[in-house]
Formats: C-alpha cells, structure tokens, sequence
C-alpha cells in the first residue's frame, strides 16, 4: 500500500495534519490497527504529502499553511484555479471552487 493510498484510508476515517515532524490524526473512534502501522511505516512519505496541496478524501482542496508559498493564494500566490489545475482536478471540482468568469 503505498503512502498516498494510507493518507486517503485515514482521511476517510478521521481528521489528518502535520505539525512539528508528527503526523496527528483526530478520529472518533479506534482506527484499524493494519492501517495505523501502515502509517507509521510510510510516516515520512505521509508527512511530506501532508505539506503539499491535494486533494482530501472527501474531495476537498487541502492548501496547507507550510506549503510553497507560491500555492498561498490569500497571499497573493498562484490562484486556486492554477493549483487545482496542477491537482488535475476535475472540471466539476474545479467548477465547485472557481466562480465562472474569474481566473
């Protein structure tokens, strides 16, 4: 199971961050014990999705504070259309997030 199949598995099941090189994970009830050692197993390559732009479970745009800044569109970065572009979203996602007629 690679990293980025584990990140999905977990955002299904709880709520995942970075914070301090530790991988934090907030979930309602026990998380399959398969699945967190899996996570530990992959923690290095989970942390480092976990600092750049993708997309959630849930299919939810996830910019996070210490990613590249050139992704921090709040701050005059690249527009959320160009970072979902890069994602290769889909044009109902992209739709969902972008106002027709705005960059």
């Amino acid at each position: 199971m690679s990293a980025s199949d584990i990140l999905r598995q977990l955002e299904q099941l709880a709520i995942v961050s970075a914070r301090n090189g530790k991988i934090r994970i907030e979930a309602s009830k026990p998380l399959p014990g398969k699945l967190v050692e899996a996570a530990r197993k992959h923690k290095k390559e989970i942390l480092e999705l976990l600092s750049k732009p993708r997309l959630d479970a849930h299919g939810r745009l996830v910019i996070p504070f210490d990613a590249d800044p050139k992704y921090h569109w709040w701050a005059g970065g690249q527009s959320i259309r160009e970072t979902l572009q890069e994602l290769k979203a889909p044009p109902e996602l992209v739709a969902k997030y972008v106002e027709k007629g705005t960059a």
